[in-house]
């Protein structure tokens, strides 16, 4: 799970995005989104699910052509986003990360915080210094 905070002087469109996965694989993904960032009351919303040719650990694997339809984050706004695969057992690949709140990355129109990993599907598995 991460947020992204959109930081430009308009609204923001997530078009597509490359995981990490682990095996040299076809895999299932889903991506959720959740209003106002992770902690939010809000409830998560199912945003895409496809299938994705996993490239194996240090090569990214982008989602296919047409398998997202693009996230908009308006001016100002904050959105959680929390990315896993079907198959538990193949794996996202995570690097040791900060600590909840961090960002792990920024530019003149977004920041990316780092927030917390799941094993399973919105398990209560978590741990907290992992990033995509």
């Amino acid at each position: 799970m991460f947020d992204i905070e959109s930081i430009s002087s308009s609204d923001l469109y997530i078009y597509s995005m490359d995981l990490h996965v682990r095996e040299v694989s076809l895999e299932f993904y889903e991506i959720y989104v959740k209003e106002d960032g992770f902690e939010s009351g809000s409830l998560w919303k199912l945003h895409a699910c496809a299938e994705i040719n996993g490239m194996g650990l240090n090569l990214p694997s982008s989602l296919p052509e047409g398998g997202m339809v693009p996230i908009l984050i308006r001016e100002g706004e904050v959105l959680g986003m929390y990315v896993t695969l079907k198959d538990f057992e193949s794996h996202l690949y995570y690097s040791f990360g900060l600590l909840i709140g961090d960002i792990v990355v920024e530019n003149d129109h977004l920041r990316i915080f780092q927030v917390i990993f799941c094993q399973q599907t919105f398990s209560e598995f978590t741990h907290e210094n992992f990033m995509y």
